[in-house]
């Protein structure tokens, strides 16, 4: 396989999100990880220095980037003014979250696999990735990534590293610093709270004959609209005190609060079995959002603006993102 070349320094300066650089590929390497443009010599071999006006090199490279839900026009136009200012060229394949993981495999498998992939949310496989030697260790190109480092202070990195790094000690990724400033938490409108004489759920029972009262008021409604598995049934697996991440292709091995710290397998506990239960009544009785697999950001942000869901599981910014929407409803 064709080595590729590295465009670390490059790519530093214009994504704000986690990426990896590939290796090398079985790809076209007439079109794929080119660079055109390259200067002449001098007497010693060294490259000429380019003129002080000189546009950058052209760099051409393949991606694939994964997003939640595909864009509109492909290059989006932060990517067309992202190439245009760095004079980049790119052959992109937007695939979605739901698709991402498996689409990336099969080309890492076949051996015709992307230079470079923003965008992503799949640290155990990267690191699975660069370990097969898939990847380029961006690790050892820090010091052509000073923009980027200087998102962290020295404490930070030592942190991020710490648990980013792969036991080779190299690092194939670039983490992300987490945008969002709070943890999740239950939102609600308490105005039809406190019109209907609810008070907030402190128990599943309650909970349920909060959404069961709702229901009854607003026969339309979806009490709790949520998107994705984690938001609605993230309800459950809290309140039986399950690990979150069973749900992001872990192996749900856990030590449970409820039996003295003992090592479980979640998915074969009782308290998985009826947390499930919980959710499965909740789902026949239309009190949760049946479409929460599939639901689009402008569908769930509709069903909020418009009366139609009034409590979710999300980060507690969401209440402040509803609030600014909504600031012209009485």
């Amino acid at each position: 396989m064709q080595k590729k070349r590295t465009f670390a320094a490059w790519v530093s300066l214009i994504v704000a999100l986690s990426f990896v650089l590939s290796a090398c590929s079985s790809g076209d390497s007439g079109s794929t990880g080119a660079e055109t443009g390259t200067p002449a010599e001098t007497p010693s071999g060294d490259p000429a220095p380019a003129p002080a006006d000189a546009a950058p090199k052209l760099l051409e490279y393949d991606v694939v980037a994964e997003y939640q839900n595909l864009p509109d026009e492909n290059p989006t136009m932060k990517d067309k003014l992202v190439m245009e200012k760095f004079n980049i060229k790119t052959d992109t394949n937007y695939i979605t979250l739901g698709e991402g993981l498996e689409k990336l495999s099969v080309l890492f498998a076949s051996g015709n696999y992307p230079d470079y992939i923003p965008n992503l949310n799949h640290e155990a496989e990267v690191k699975r990735w660069g370990e097969a030697g898939f990847l380029v260790p961006l690790s050892d190109y820090m010091d052509a990534l000073s923009e980027y480092r200087k998102w962290w202070t020295d404490e930070e990195w030592n942190v991020v590293t710490q648990f980013a790094q792969n036991p080779d000690g190299k690092l194939y990724y670039l983490p992300a610093k987490n945008y969002r400033s709070h943890s999740k938490a239950w939102i609600y409108r308490k105005d039809v709270f406190d019109a209907l004489g609810l008070k907030f759920p402190e128990t599943l029972d309650e909970l349920y004959a909060a959404l069961k009262a709702i229901k009854a008021a607003y026969p339309d409604s979806v009490p709790i609209s949520n998107r994705g598995k984690d938001g609605v049934i993230g309800i459950a697996v809290n309140a039986y005190r399950l690990p979150g991440d069973m749900w992001y292709g872990f192996e749900g091995f856990y030590r449970d609060p409820d039996a003295n710290g003992e090592v479980m397998y979640a998915q074969a506990t009782d308290k998985f079995r009826e947390s499930l239960k919980f959710i499965n009544k909740l789902y026949k009785e239309d009190l949760i959002e049946k479409e929460f697999p599939t639901m689009t950001t402008e569908q769930w942000t509709q069903r909020g603006v418009s009366g139609r869901s009034f409590l979710m599981y999300d980060y507690a910014t969401r209440a402040a993102y509803f609030q600014n929407l909504m600031q012209d409803t009485p």
